[in-house]
Order: structure tokens, then C-alpha cells, then sequence
């Protein structure tokens, strides 16, 4: 069912369908259908089967850099702080999960590189007992660790219309 909470955990959801509607913020807006095979090639190199993806725009830049914005306040100082905390310093935005009564536990996160999605549970509906941030933000944290350690790290770059500024949370100013 199309319930708001879905998008914080409040329904199950596959990975995949996480991933996806993650990969729209982490596009800045763009969404591309997912493909298993991009490319087919014969033994000399040249093409059999093409997978052209089909991007199309389905939310603006400037709310997807906004809502990705709120999201690396979650690694930085929310629930995802734990990535931090075990050495994971380029910048990343994420959500950690945990369904009801702890049967699931997952973190969608990416980077201005790459997104992964981690989900820990059962399959049968059994508790697992804990929270995306016990289950799955150590097991994404280590993977994005090795899959990014030959890349440089790259900045979530605010787009035209949208101006970043520093906010005293003492005094607001």
C-alpha cells in the first residue's frame, strides 16, 4: 500500500525497491529503471544485446540535493553516526531501518559515487532482535569502505538555487 511511512520503514519493502527509490536522490532527481545486464558482447568485442537506460527526471534537483542534504545529517549525527565513529569520513548521506518489533533491519546509504543497500533479517518473519544501525550499518560501512578505497572523495555539490550556510545552535544566527 502507498502509506508515507513506507519510505521509513513503516511497510515491508525489498532491497531492491529501497535502492531504487534511493538512487533518485542519489541521481539528483534522476530515475533509471535497474538492469542485471547493460551489455551483451561477442568474442571480438562488438555488441549483440544494449541496454540503453532511460533516465527521466521525477523530482527536481533542488529538493533531491535537499532531502539528500538532511540525509548526511544522519551519518554525521543521527542514527548512521556509527559509520563515523568506525572511520568512514567521505561525505554520505543514509537512513538506517528497523521494522516492527525488530523482524528487519536494513541501511540505504550512498555516497556522491555509490549507493548499497544492507538488509539483515529473516526470511521467515522471525526477530532478529536488532536495529539497522546495530545489523546493517556495520556490514554497509565496511563494504563501502573497500568498494571506494582506490576512489578520491567527492562532495554532494548544492545545485544553482540552493545556498548552503552555517548555523550557530546556540544563538541561531
Amino acid at each position: 500500500p502507498a502509506y508515507p511511512a513506507i519510505s521509513l520503514g513503516g511497510w515491508e519493502a525489498a532491497p531492491l525497491e529501497i535502492a531504487r527509490a534511493y538512487s533518485v536522490l542519489a541521481s539528483g532527481g534522476v530515475a533509471i529503471e535497474p538492469a542485471t545486464v547493460t551489455r551483451v558482447l561477442d568474442r571480438h568485442g562488438r555488441l549483440v544485446v544494449g541496454h540503453l537506460a532511460q533516465p527521466r527526471r521525477v523530482v527536481s534537483e533542488a529538493d533531491a540535493y535537499l532531502v539528500t542534504h538532511m540525509l548526511t545529517g544522519v551519518m554525521d549525527r543521527g542514527t548512521g553516526r556509527l559509520a563515523r565513529r568506525s572511520g568512514f569520513e567521505r561525505p554520505a548521506a543514509g537512513k538506517t531501518g528497523t521494522s516492527n518489533e525488530f523482524n528487519d533491519a536494513w541501511f540505504a546509504g550512498f555516497t556522491p559515487e555509490l549507493l548499497a543497500v544492507v538488509w539483515v533479517g529473516f526470511d521467515k518473519g522471525r526477530a532478529l532482535g536488532l536495529s539497522g544501525a546495530q545489523a546493517a550499518l556495520p556490514i554497509w560501512t565496511s563494504f563501502m569502505r573497500q568498494a571506494l578505497s582506490e576512489n578520491p572523495p567527492s562532495a554532494f555539490d548544492p545545485p544553482a538555487g540552493i545556498t548552503v550556510v552555517e548555523v550557530d545552535r546556540r544563538n541561531g544566527l
